[in-house]
């Protein structure tokens, strides 16, 4: 409960989200120091998360050579590649702008960023979940370990 009512005397400055939508997406309430820095820690959060989907959005693109992302690229087109690396840009970009936050690590900055940020990802949201709902789609296909597998001879 704490975590909830140090982030309202944020909020009330900085006119930040509200918290029970940011904690759905970020999960904020764990965040168990609360301290001058709090608004960095919910800054860290968020860019984890936009880094996790931001690495399966450079896969779709830019698959590895190990099984799953070969697997997954089959079932890829170049219409999904293309939106897929528009979302990696974004997501980069969200990235970015949180190494930016981070040198200097104002509270105000930090603010700033969770605001713009969770703009963003709310906006990405539909779109994201489309391509992982594509990905996951490859994986309830009936397929057998030849055919999976050729590559390997």
């Amino acid at each position: 409960m704490k975590t909830k009512e140090e982030y309202n005397k944020l909020k009330k400055t900085y006119n930040l989200p509200d918290f029970e939508n940011l904690n759905i997406d970020f999960h904020i309430d764990d965040i168990e120091e609360l301290s001058y820095i709090f608004l960095q820690k919910i800054r860290i959060k968020i860019t984890e998360k936009i880094d996790f989907y931001k690495e399966i959005m450079s896969t779709i693109v830019q698959p590895e050579t190990n099984l799953r992302d070969l697997y997954e690229a089959k079932y890829v087109n170049d219409n999904t590649k293309e939106t897929a690396y528009t979302l990696f840009k974004e997501l980069m970009l969200i990235i970015r702008n949180s190494n930016l936050v981070s040198i200097n690590n104002g509270e105000e900055e930090n603010a700033k960023f969770i605001i713009d940020s969770y703009n963003s990802y709310v906006k990405l949201k539909p779109s994201i979940k489309t391509h992982v709902a594509k990905l996951k789609t490859a994986w309830e296909k009936d397929t057998d370990i030849k055919n999976d597998l050729s590559y390997f001879g």
